[in-house]
């Protein structure tokens, strides 16, 4: 077994957790141990000021390869937390540099991408499974 390090964002100038305000609810483990799932912004200085689209990426251990889950979405992807069963789950805005945005629950399982309150005008704050 390696006990040794792994960076999984080499010579990236970015940050997770998030900064100024980000914690542990920035990254996870995958249920099978093999992943790192984690939210950033891959901006530098003002455009990291003035943006709020965070994105979350799997980092895999084995192949040391990432994957960008929500580049398909402008806003912020935050939170992410799986089921028992391994569903990925998520929070997420739409738009770009809009803090007040609403706020959705996104499920990744199986490949499938769904937006469990895009019909819902309310707005999630968190989420438990």
């Amino acid at each position: 077994e390696d006990d040794t390090a792994t960076d999984i964002m080499p010579n990236e100038p970015y940050y997770t957790p998030q900064r100024p305000f980000g914690g542990d609810e920035d990254y996870i483990w995958s249920p099978d141990g093999k992943s790192i799932y984690y939210v950033c912004k891959k901006l530098k200085g003002t455009a990291y000021a003035k943006s709020t689209n965070t994105n979350i990426y799997k980092y895999d251990l084995d192949s040391r390869k990432t994957t960008n889950l929500t580049e398909d979405n402008q806003g912020y992807d935050t939170n992410p937390a799986f089921s028992n069963q391994g569903a990925l789950a998520w929070l997420q805005m739409k738009t770009d540099g809009y803090e007040a945005d609403k706020t959705d629950l996104v499920v990744l399982e199986n490949g499938i991408k769904q937006n469990l309150t895009q019909q819902w005008d309310g707005t999630v704050g968190s989420f438990k499974w």
